[in-house]
């Protein structure tokens, strides 16, 4: 698959037909970075009562655990976390990320098979039944504690 290079030509071509000038600013709240992460859960004051984090990808997610542990929390026992794309460090991190993994192949495939359809006016394929999201468990969740 060309999955950077088909996105980075098709950028350019747009760029070049928008001519030079201000590119559009990132949109606002989009940071999907460790630090994030880990900001977000050292920001919580002490009582929160926060059991669990789903994150919106895995590097968010290991940013919270990092922070979780700085804080004296342990994980899973006081913080579960999830994330989400099933990323290869996840597995080896300590403790080990449980996340989502997303097949993505067969969901660009669906996608791309509907909007054929579509365009052809061809009845437009039903979503198939089965899930395109796998739940990988690994260390990082747990029962949430009970309040004391």
């Amino acid at each position: 698959m060309c999955e950077t290079g088909c996105r980075s030509r098709g950028r350019n071509r747009v760029r070049r037909r928008r001519g030079p000038g201000p590119r559009r600013p990132p949109r606002a709240g989009r940071k999907v970075t460790g630090p994030f992460g880990y900001d977000a859960i050292t920001s919580l004051p002490a009582d929160s009562g926060v059991t669990a984090v789903v994150a919106a990808n895995d590097l968010l997610a290991m940013g919270a655990v990092r922070a979780a542990l700085s804080r004296g929390w342990t994980v899973p026992q006081d913080l579960s976390v999830f994330g989400w794309d099933d990323e290869e460090m996840g597995r080896f991190a300590t403790p080990a990320l449980s996340t989502v993994a997303v097949d993505r192949e067969k969901q660009g495939c669906d996608a791309m098979l509907r909007l054929i359809a579509a365009v052809r006016g061809e009845p437009v394929p039903e979503v198939a039944e089965s899930t395109i999201n796998q739940l990988i468990i690994r260390e990082t969740t747990g029962a949430a504690r009970r309040p004391t």
